[in-house]
Parts: structure tokens; C-alpha cells; sequence
């Protein structure tokens, strides 16, 4: 193997979307550790600002013949993670991802899907291509054991490992709690409350911002200060604005556009979490956060199940009452199976970046 391998990673980056980038980072970050020389080209949709965050090469993902030219001289293709190979948001994204693993094993360079949370595929248009493509990948991990049984409900006979999200491995010793503190306090925060921080998005049209608020309110009756973070910016700006506007208690909005290192560094500051967003549930996991999770989608449910976590309220039983329930029980049961269940997870995380190494090695 080259010492100095050259290694290309496709997922949704570039999109100053919070917890893509953030595991964009984990994956980085894995992959340096294993390999403290290897070469990362990332393919982003902004790659000067990818190249500026997280100091590694990048490449526009919408010209095919820099994806084209990118590939021919990488040694090994790192597809993932998130939920990149789905059809429920867009019909065809799936279609440029599997189309990246296509053009890779073109090239006969071994694939590696890192990450990943499966499906929906409802086309089977998309589901026979998914088969195509990972059946010839030298590598599978996936998120949960759901997109493990879709694997093998469309066909995929090659070997697939559940391994825990990479964001779930960062490793809490280097966040700078400091950065995110000073960033708190320039937002109204002065530190004297524990902070609850809320992470939430608009979903299907429901209008939740009423029982939202009021879990706000009681998180500020039960001692907080509480922060309305927007995950995706341009997505999660207004409900966050909408339930801040709605609070009568000690609350303020945090809606920039912050590169992942802050992201961690704010939620380190966190005693709480509230979350819609997958990687907030995930990242306040990693720092050893009390996490409460309102469930719009079945990873959800999945991160919550996998570290026996049973703080989960679904989108569609949401009201005051349940929201509240939840939340007391957040604070009343402390769940030290969940802590022990979560630095094992975290011991997994690096087994995809050590099996790339491995591929690597022998290829």
C-alpha cells in the first residue's frame, strides 16, 4: 500500500447542513487516526468552505469530470454516512450516490459504504441498482438494524456489519467546551441555569409550535435556560424563532451557520437535549448528555432503541401532556445502562476506518 493513500469520500457535504458535516468530520477524523498520512478529497457542493473547515482537499460534486478525474487517482472510495440511499426526500438523489459507487468500481477501486442509514427505496428502479452497487462493495456498514434487514430484503448477499453512526465516536477529551461557551454568552446565555437545548424542525406541516413552547417553558419551570438551536439553518431557522416568540421563559435562538467543532463546542455547554435532528440526539449522546428525542422518522427511533434510551416521544402522539411526561422522566430516571451502553457503541465506531486501512493494505 502506499503510505500515502489517496482517498475520496461522497455523502451530502458542502450543504451547510449540521449533522451531515458533523459526521463528515467524525469520518475525517477516523480515517486520520487510522492513517495519519492518507490523502481525503472530499466531493462537496461547496468545497472551498470544506477545505477551509476541515483542512482536507475537496472537489465539486456536481462536475462529473472532476469526480471523474478524483477517482482515477484514488486508491479507495468511502460512500457515506447519513441517509444518502433513499427515495422518500427526492427520487433520484439516491441515483447520484449509487452513481459515484458505479463510476468508482469502474475504475476497480474498492468501495466502502461507511455509515449509511438505509431507505425508504420504494422504486424498484432504485432498489435493483442499490443491489448492484453493494454487492460489489468491498465493505458494508450500516447505521441500524433496519437498513440491514432492507439490505437483504432487496438482495444484497455480500456481508453487512451494523456499526454505530461515525458521529457517536468523537471523542469528548478534545471539544474545546470554551469556544461554544463564549459564543453562548455573546447569545444572552449567562450560565447560571443549566442549558436545555432544543433542537427541532417543521415536518409534514404539523404545527407543533404551541406544545414545543410549552415544553420550553417547562424545562425554564424546572430550572433551565433554553436554547432553540437550528440545525440546518436555512431549514430549522423559523420554528426556532417561531417557538422562541411563543416561550414566556428564559429562552433565545442560536441559528448560525457554525462548522462542526463549535456545533460540539455549544452542545458540550448542554446539560439537556431535546431533539428532532438525528445528530443532535447523536451528539448529545457522544458528550454524556441527558437526551430526550421527538421522533419524525425511523432513525430516530432506531439511535434511541440502539442505546437503550426509551426517552422517545413519536411525531404523531405529540401534545403537553406527553411532551411533559417524557421530559420528567428525563430528569427523574438516571439510566446508567445508557452511558455504559453508550462508550461501548463508541468503541465500534472506528471499525470502518480500520477496515478501510485493511483494504488498503491488502488491494
Amino acid at each position: 500500500m502506499d503510505t500515502n493513500p489517496n482517498i475520496v469520500m461522497s455523502g451530502y457535504y458542502g450543504f451547510q447542513n449540521a449533522g451531515d458535516d458533523a459526521v463528515c468530520y467524525a469520518i475525517i477524523e477516523a480515517l486520520h487516526q487510522e492513517m495519519p498520512k492518507c490523502n481525503i478529497t472530499v466531493l462537496s457542493n461547496d468545497p472551498e468552505l470544506t477545505e477551509h473547515v476541515y483542512g482536507v482537499a475537496a472537489t465539486d460534486r456536481w462536475k462529473v469530470t472532476n469526480i471523474w478525474r478524483t477517482l482515477r487517482k484514488a486508491d479507495l472510495l468511502v460512500s457515506g454516512g447519513g441517509s444518502l440511499i433513499q427515495d422518500v426526500t427526492s427520487k433520484n438523489s439516491c441515483l447520484y450516490y449509487l452513481g459515484v459507487i458505479f463510476m468508482a468500481q469502474l475504475l476497480r477501486k474498492p468501495v466502502v459504504i461507511y455509515g449509511q442509514g438505509l431507505g425508504p427505496l420504494a422504486l424498484r428502479r432504485n432498489r435493483f441498482l442499490t443491489k448492484c452497487a453493494f454487492n460489489r462493495a468491498k465493505a458494508i456498514y450500516v447505521r441500524d438494524e433496519e437498513s440491514h434487514a432492507l439490505l437483504r430484503e432487496i438482495g444484497v448477499k455480500a456481508p453487512v456489519q451494523v456499526a454505530p453512526d461515525p458521529v457517536l465516536g468523537i471523542d469528548n477529551e478534545v471539544v474545546d467546551t470554551e469556544k461554544g461557551g463564549v459564543l453562548l454568552q455573546e447569545l444572552g446565555y449567562d450560565g447560571e441555569k443549566p442549558l436545555a437545548l432544543m433542537a427541532l424542525r417543521d415536518w409534514g406541516g404539523k404545527d407543533l409550535v404551541h406544545e414545543f413552547a410549552a415544553l420550553g417553558d417547562y424545562l425554564c419551570d424546572q430550572g433551565y435556560a433554553v436554547g432553540l438551536l437550528a440545525m440546518h439553518v436555512d431549514q430549522d431557522d423559523a420554528i426556532a424563532k417561531a417557538v422562541d416568540a411563543h416561550m414566556r421563559g428564559n429562552s433565545f435562538v442560536i441559528a448560525g451557520a457554525y462548522d462542526t467543532p463549535t456545533l460540539f463546542s455549544i452542545f458540550d455547554n448542554a446539560s439537556m437535549v431535546v431533539g428532532m435532528r438525528l445528530h443532535s440526539l447523536i451528539i448529545g449522546a457522544a458528550l454524556d448528555k441527558q437526551v430526550m428525542a421527538i421522533s419524525y422518522d425511523p432513525k430516530v427511533d432506531s439511535f434511541m432503541k440502539m442505546i437503550h434510551n426509551p426517552h422517545c416521544v413519536s411525531l404523531n402522539k405529540v401534545s403537553e401532556v406527553v411532551l411533559k411526561e417524557t421530559a420528567t422522566s428525563c430528569f427523574e430516571e438516571t439510566k446508567p445502562e445508557v452511558a455504559h451502553r453508550v462508550r461501548t457503541l463508541k468503541r465500534l465506531c472506528h471499525t470502518p476506518a480500520s477496515n478501510c486501512h485493511e483494504i488498503l493494505l491488502y488491494h
